[in-house]
């Protein structure tokens, strides 16, 4: 195998590698990537069995060949060679790197050790805008649960409806809720449902963070989910397993939102809870919140750290009442929100708490109320 490839591309390219592959595993090619070179590309291959990343760059191929060389060990190497345009790897018994006046020669292992990647035929394919889906990601993850042991819950769900071809996402863990919505051009049957583990939703975000994606599809099977990229110098196919199982029904919690109103300045309520979760119990984090005509009393007590207690001018004109939430929570929330005002839905201490952007549907959030 030799080939020579633009630095600049082939550093882009290795950089999904290092955090899909097995640092520490007892089959040690689950360490490496597979490198193969034909025709006028290079093709770089990665996997923990669970998930497949594989990106193609251009390169200028004199000998093809494959092999499989230490992925974390490469990038590193490679993303240090700055101030060099090219790259040019040969293969004897090592893989030989020439750069400038550096050279570097590692261990590999032949290709045919590389784990079989091949893949299903998917059963449902569409293309969503890059941005778009991002988003949603950054709309919904944040309620999934921190516990590799529940990977129900430690995932996110994506789905349509009965009404919709519209592609919704949702997580959740139980106290905390978190919905979003993608309006797409093809009408999609995924009712059943895709159940995405964290990683692979963290992976996926990352593909979507270049700016120079030109096209991003998903596609699915009863077993996987696949996210192809396009960028100005890139073909990146991700594959990841789905988690197993039915995801907790949601739809009637979602549904069952009080109609009572309570409408706040953004930026005014998340400068507000940024200054009382400093006080805030570390155990239980919960904030007192306390509504009356017009205004919104916030208070929060730590035997640690002291008190805290701040008024905000809000427009509600409902009944009295006061309720207990998890401070951190409704920070996060209010944070994903880009309008200038958030609504809140609630109108007693028992009942979950809906926050939304003001007069839209998405993203859809909700608080479990805390109990003393």
């Amino acid at each position: 195998m030799q080939f020579t490839v633009s630095r600049k591309k082939f550093v882009q390219a290795l950089s999904f590698v290092p955090s899909v592959i097995e640092k520490k595993t007892a089959l040690p090619v689950l360490s490496h990537c597979l490198l193969k070179a034909a025709g006028d590309k290079v093709t770089i291959v990665g996997t923990d069995l669970d998930i497949v990343i594989s990106e193609e760059c251009r390169a200028q191929t004199q000998i093809e060949g494959s092999l499989c060389v230490p992925g974390v060990l490469l990038h590193d190497i490679v993303k240090r060679l700055e101030g060099y345009d090219t790259l040019s790897f040969s293969h004897e018994d090592q893989l030989f790197l020439r750069c400038g006046r550096s050279e570097f020669r590692l261990s590999v292992l032949p290709a045919e050790q590389f784990p079989d990647v091949s893949q299903l035929p998917l059963t449902t394919i569409f293309n969503v805008n890059p941005a778009v889906l991002k988003k949603m990601i950054d709309e919904v993850r944040l309620c999934m649960i921190d516990d590799d042991q529940n990977v129900m819950l430690n995932s996110l769900f994506l789905h349509t409806t009965n009404e919709s071809g519209d592609l919704y996402g949702v997580s959740t863990d139980l106290h905390q809720l978190a919905l979003s919505k993608i309006s797409l051009e093809k009408k999609l049957d995924l009712q059943t449902g895709l159940v995405v583990g964290r990683k692979a939703i963290t992976e996926i975000r990352r593909l979507l963070l270049d700016d120079n994606a030109k096209q991003v599809t998903l596609g699915a099977s009863h077993a996987r989910i696949q996210c192809d990229v396009v960028t100005d110098d890139l073909v990146i196919m991700f594959t990841a397993r789905l988690v197993d199982g039915i995801y907790p029904e949601y739809l009637k919690v979602v549904e069952s939102m009080s109609e009572t109103s309570i409408v706040f300045n953004r930026s005014v309520l998340q400068s507000a809870l940024e200054r009382m979760i400093v006080v805030v119990d570390i155990m239980s984090k919960g904030i007192m919140l306390n509504f009356s005509n017009n205004l919104m009393t916030m208070t929060a007590v730590s035997v640690d750290s002291g008190s805290g207690k701040e008024e905000l001018e809000i427009k509600f004109d409902g009944d009295p009442f006061t309720i207990q939430v998890n401070a951190f929570y409704l920070l996060n929330m209010v944070k994903q929100i880009d309008t200038e005002q958030v609504e809140i839905h609630a109108d007693n201490p028992h009942e979950a708490m809906h926050i939304k952007p003001f007069g839209l549907e998405y993203p859809h959030y909700m608080i479990m109320p805390l109990v003393e």
